[in-house]
C-alpha cells in the first residue's frame, strides 16, 4: 500500500495526528487541520529508494524548510521513504527522520506516515465545523485516537474501522452470514461505529448490530467475531498495537486475524499475536 503513490497522487497522513501537509509557494507547510485539506504527493523509485515528489518535482531541505526542487537537484539532498510495513512508512532527509512538523530530527521512534488515495467530500457542514473548532493544543497524545487525530471515546460523529493499513476499505457486516468483511469505501461506506469504555476496556459498538463479541459458528465449528444486541457476555476489546493510532482486536488471549479469500474477507481468531491483524479507526469526512 505504501507504493500506491507511484501510480496516484495521494494525500499524506501523519498517523494519529490532525495535520494537513500542503505545498504553499513551493514550501511544505504543516497546519492543524484534517489531512484531507492537504496537498497530494507521489513517489518515484530511483535504484532501490523511493523519493517523495510533488507535481513531478522532488522534495529537498533548504533554509530550515522542505522545498519543492527545480530540475537541478543532488540525489543525496532529496527526501525519501523508509518502509515500516506494507502500508506504513517514515520519511527521511539524509540520516534524519522527518517529525510531525516535517523537520529533520534524530529519532529512535520516528513519526509514521501513510497514504490516502481518496477524494473526500467536505460538504458535511457539521463535520467541517467540528474540525475547524477542534482544540488541537489539548489533544497532544490522546490515548485512543483515530488515524486522523480524533479522540475516539469523545467523538460525536460516526467512526469506521480499517484493517492492515488499507485505508480505502472499511468494515462492513453481513448479519445473516456473520461476515466480518472489509469492503471498498467507494462502493459501501462501511458500518458506523462508536467506541466506549467498559470495566477498563474499550469496546466496539454499532447502533444497528450491537456490541462486537466473540461468537461460535456451529457449521464451521470455529469462533468468529460477531455483533450482537442480545447479550454482552464476551466483548471484543481494543488493545494498543506498537504504533500510535493502531490497535489489535481481541477477546482474552485470542486476537482477530482478517483473512482475504477470493472476493471477500472474514475474521478468525488466533492465539499468535504476530498473526493478528492491525486495525485503525477513521472518521467520516
Amino acid at each position: 500500500m505504501y507504493l500506491i503513490a507511484q501510480n496516484y497522487p495521494c494525500l499524506l497522513m501523519i498517523s494519529g495526528y490532525p495535520k494537513a501537509i500542503e505545498v504553499i509557494d513551493s514550501k511544505i507547510a504543516v497546519r492543524d487541520s484534517h489531512f484531507s485539506k492537504g496537498s497530494r504527493f507521489t513517489i518515484e523509485k530511483i535504484g532501490k529508494v523511493y523519493y517523495l515528489k510533488y507535481k513531478g518535482n522532488y522534495i529537498s531541505y533548504k533554509n530550515k524548510s522542505l522545498i519543492v526542487t527545480d530540475k537541478n537537484y543532488i540525489i543525496t539532498e532529496l527526501v525519501y521513504l523508509v518502509p515500516y510495513c506494507s502500508s506504513l512508512f517514515s520519511l527521511k532527509y539524509k540520516d534524519d527522520y522527518l517529525d510531525v512538523f516535517m523537520q529533520p530530527q534524530t529519532a529512535d521512534y520516528p513519526i509514521i506516515f501513510q497514504w490516502a488515495n481518496i477524494y473526500p467530500s467536505l460538504s458535511n457542514y457539521e463535520m467541517q465545523e467540528y474540525y475547524d473548532t477542534y482544540d488541537f493544543l489539548e489533544r497532544v497524545q490522546i490515548e485512543y485516537v483515530s488515524i486522523d487525530g480524533l479522540d475516539i471515546l469523545n467523538c460525536n460523529f460516526p467512526l469506521y474501522l480499517t484493517c492492515d493499513g488499507n485505508f480505502n476499505k472499511r468494515l462492513e457486516y453481513n448479519e445473516e452470514d456473520y461476515l466480518f468483511e472489509f469492503v471498498d469505501s467507494s462502493i459501501m461506506n462501511g458500518i458506523p461505529l462508536k467506541f466506549c469504555e467498559y470495566q477498563g476496556d474499550i469496546c466496539v459498538y454499532s447502533e444497528e448490530f450491537g456490541y462486537l463479541q466473540i461468537g461460535y459458528d456451529q457449521e464451521w465449528e470455529a469462533h468468529q467475531p460477531v455483533f450482537s444486541k442480545d447479550d454482552f457476555e464476551f466483548p471484543i476489546v481494543l488493545e494498543k498495537a506498537e504504533l500510535y493510532s493502531t490497535y489489535f482486536l481481541k477477546y482474552d488471549s485470542a486476537y482477530i486475524q482478517v483473512i482475504n479469500h477470493d472476493n471477500y474477507t472474514f475474521g478468525i481468531f488466533t492465539e499468535k499475536k504476530e498473526e493478528a491483524s492491525v486495525f485503525q479507526i477513521t472518521s467520516s469526512f
